[in-house]
């Protein structure tokens, strides 16, 4: 990916935002270190943001504030003496000083011109800051909009394939003493597998779920998947040809070529 690509793409706000999946992560911390220019890039997001986030404080409890103020200053010891008045001496031979009309319409230019620098200073400041808020919101709508996409494709073609004639499906339950199940769906002609995962507990963000098919007596690799709360949901794993069982075990995050067979946690036959 190009730089002006990647700009464009909105990685950057997201990464910013700590909202990016490990793959989107990486690849942003690839582009910084390709190319050291994005990171003034980075931190004129972060101020941004940071502009936005003091533009919109939130007062602080006023008794919190009144307590913490009597800890911090202490009152004035009474018993000290009092202060020495100072008083303003003025020379009796000093002259009054004169109004200058030059040097007074002087000051006032430079103070309306340094008002109006200000002005335009905030006005290009906000604008700023409402243009990458913007970018922010837009690249996360974008996200979601797409994920519901993908969701409606993968729902479609999953009630399309359990419709097709011989698919089966299959309970798998658990091994162990933990009351947890998932159901897949097996389609004897064009071999596919689909997961509806339901009551199987979050893993560490290090481990995955992998199903396995047993072929011919042998485990075969049927693809890796995450516990998901949204049981409705059904997940496409790689296809197996004629297997007489299911199982699952748990795994590193990637998968393992061979089955661990201390972590078998569910299984079926057919």
């Amino acid at each position: 990916m190009e730089k002006e690509e990647f700009l464009e793409s909105g990685l950057l706000e997201v990464y910013i935002m700590g909202l990016s999946n490990t793959e989107e992560a990486a690849l942003v911390e690839r582009m910084l270190e390709k190319y050291p220019e994005l990171y003034d890039e980075k931190n004129a997001i972060e101020l941004t943001l940071e502009d936005a986030a003091f533009a919109n404080p939130i007062e602080p409890n006023p008794a919190l504030f009144g307590k913490i103020s009597n800890q911090i200053f202490q009152k004035e010891n009474t018993s000290q003496e009092p202060k020495q008045e100072s008083k303003l001496l003025v020379s009796p031979n000093r002259k009054g000083s004169y109004w200058n009309p030059l040097s007074m319409a002087a000051s006032i230019g430079l103070v309306v011109c340094l008002s109006a620098i200000f002005y335009l200073y905030q006005q290009n400041k906000e604008l700023h800051t409402a243009s990458t808020l913007a970018k922010v919101e837009e690249v996360f709508l974008k996200g979601q909009v797409e994920e519901l996409q993908k969701a409606q494709v993968q729902s479609s073609n999953f009630t399309n394939s359990i419709g097709q004639v011989g698919t089966r499906q299959i309970v798998l339950v658990s091994t162990q003493q933990k009351a947890s199940k998932a159901i897949v769906f097996w389609n004897p002609e064009n071999h596919k597998v689909w997961l509806v995962n339901a009551e199987l507990p979050e893993l560490p963000k290090d481990k995955q779920y992998q199903l396995w098919g047993i072929v011919g007596g042998k485990p075969t690799d049927a693809g890796v998947f995450d516990a998901n709360p949204n049981a409705s949901i059904a997940i496409e794993l790689k296809s197996i040809s004629k297997p007489q069982a299911f199982a699952v075990t748990i795994e590193n995050r990637g998968g393992s070529a061979s089955p661990t067979l201390s972590t078998l946690c569910l299984q079926a036959s057919l």
